[in-house]
């Protein structure tokens, strides 16, 4: 069961989030959905629950997933963070199309953060290698002084991984270094 520690992280990604989205010209908060507590329950699959998730306010009824959701874990490993990430861009039958895990580490503080998508396997393919496969795309790690490592210059969430459809003001969702850094040093001082 997520706790305060895990509360307080996707929240704040999840507001930051919004808010880029809310900032794209043509979109407002009625542009998309939060998904709370929803149970999601996959035929012969065990059940999830999203620490945050959200998707387009265009999908709608009892079957509705998220695009976008968001996974932290404080005192799990991150093997199972990277499965959970996998298990929404299987289970939810291409539906969710993007995945941010969070591992929040205490001592010292640090944040390790990575996107999961579906893309075409690397190898050649035979009629029973999937057509698209769960990888990670980027990796940032953040010090407990706000210092960003990665091999990626932002953190960028593709539009069509939020919308269903294109839209003549597309933009993706993009985080530079300094904001992630910003992100984890609120993190850290939520946590204290």
């Amino acid at each position: 069961m997520p706790g305060p520690a895990h509360e307080r992280v996707s929240t704040e990604l999840y507001g930051k989030i919004v808010d880029k989205i809310v900032s794209i010209p043509g979109h407002s908060r009625a542009s998309i959905q939060g998904f709370g507590a929803t149970q999601f329950h996959p035929p012969r699959v065990r059940s999830k629950q999203a620490d945050k998730a959200l998707g387009p306010a265009t999908r709608v009824g009892w079957d509705a997933w998220p695009s976008l959701v968001i996974e932290v874990g404080y005192s799990e490993r991150l093997k199972p963070l990277r499965m959970d990430a996998e298990w929404w861009l299987i289970n939810s039958a291409g539906k969710t199309k993007f995945v941010i895990i969070i591992k929040i580490t205490r001592h010292p503080f640090t944040v390790h953060i990575e996107c999961w998508k579906m893309i075409p396997p690397s190898r050649r393919q035979t009629r029973h290698t999937p057509a698209q496969t769960p990888h990670q795309i980027q990796e940032f790690d953040i010090d407990s002084v706000g210092v960003v490592a990665s091999a990626s210059s932002e953190l960028s969430i593709p539009y069509l991984c939020i919308f269903d459809e294109d839209h003549d003001d597309a933009t993706n969702v993009v985080f530079t270094k300094a904001e992630l850094s910003s992100f984890a040093l609120r993190v850290f001082s939520l946590l204290q």
